[in-house]
């Protein structure tokens, strides 16, 4: 808010508010033939115009002397605040975080999200301070919190950038090991499948003890390591492809898995429809591990992987 105008505003509408009620005062004598009821409206008139008039002309000749005046007030109000926030502030344990951040990226055992860090110093330093502020807000619980968001973040923003771009045998091999997910948490505990592959469309947390306890800590230590290989070893520059065929034929397979999920299914996958139950979520994780495997077994599997991932977000 620019409280310099405001107050230069507000001085000019207090002289036309004296001016009117000065000349107000004057016409209101001079017309004393009138009856009072005119008199008193002439004066509120009167009044008004000389508030608009001064509000309308005056700013630019009063600006000039005010200004100074209104920027030394402006910074005599200022600095006590200034002066508080500086002993607000806190020395930060910085050994105490080290080691609080260590422990925690260790609890954490997320390859994809270390390896994506050590490509990206920047989201590496940013994640680190977001860290620093959640210890000194709550400690250890709210870091390992904030750790865990700031994850998922970097899976959400940096997961479809690395797989458009990874070498051919790191993307297949992370294709196949995703497809292999899907299909043993579609047996093993198909609504969590359904909040992997689309929680983030309808909203739902995703639970990762569950998501554990249906693949297992060794099939998910294998997943995230050739996710990590493919951060790792992507190129920097999109590899050429041929985008109008991959394009085509990813039409062409996401016509087949639209036509097995049928009209009032579709959205399990499309749009943010909520499983009504485990079969409904089956459903949607069964056609998605079919999708997959429709690519795969394309002779143009790395072009429709590189336009997929392009094209979506996850």
């Amino acid at each position: 808010m620019d409280w310099g105008n405001i107050f230069i505003y507000v001085l000019c509408a207090g002289i036309g508010l004296v001016a009117g009620w000065i000349v107000g005062l004057v016409l209101k004598a001079a017309l004393f033939f009138a009856g009072e009821g005119v008199r008193r409206v002439i004066s509120v008139v009167i009044l008004l115009a000389g508030i608009g008039a001064a509000i309308w002309f005056l700013p630019d000749y009063i600006r000039p002397h005010a200004e100074p005046i209104i920027a030394d007030l402006l910074k005599e109000k200022q600095a006590p605040v200034s002066i508080e926030r500086n002993v607000e502030k806190k020395p930060v344990d910085t050994e105490a975080v080290a080691k609080a951040i260590e422990l925690a990226l260790q609890d954490l055992q997320d390859p994809f999200f270390l390896a994506v860090l050590a490509r990206e110093p920047n989201r590496a330093e940013t994640v680190k301070d977001r860290m620093v502020s959640a210890y000194g807000r709550g400690g250890q619980p709210a870091l390992v919190s904030e750790l865990q968001q700031a994850a998922q973040d970097t899976i959400n923003s940096s997961f479809p950038y690395y797989m458009a771009r990874g070498q051919e045998t790191d993307l297949l091999n992370a294709v196949r090991n995703i497809k292999l997910v899907i299909e043993v948490m579609s047996t093993n505990d198909p609504e969590t499948c359904h909040l992997w592959l689309y929680g983030s469309v309808t909203g739902k947390n995703f639970d990762f003890d569950k998501y554990i306890i249906a693949i297992g800590e060794d099939r998910h230590k294998d997943l995230q390591q050739n996710l990590a290989a493919v951060v790792r070893d992507a190129s920097d520059i999109l590899p050429e492809y041929d985008e109008m065929l991959a394009e085509q034929r990813l039409g062409e397979i996401s016509d087949q898995l639209i036509d097995r999920m049928g009209v009032e299914k579709v959205g399990l996958i499309t749009s943010g429809q909520e499983p009504e139950g485990p079969e409904d979520a089956r459903l949607a994780c069964d056609a998605t591990g079919e999708f997959f495997r429709y690519i795969l077994e394309d002779d143009l599997a790395i072009d429709i992987l590189r336009h997929r991932y392009l094209t979506s977000s996850g």
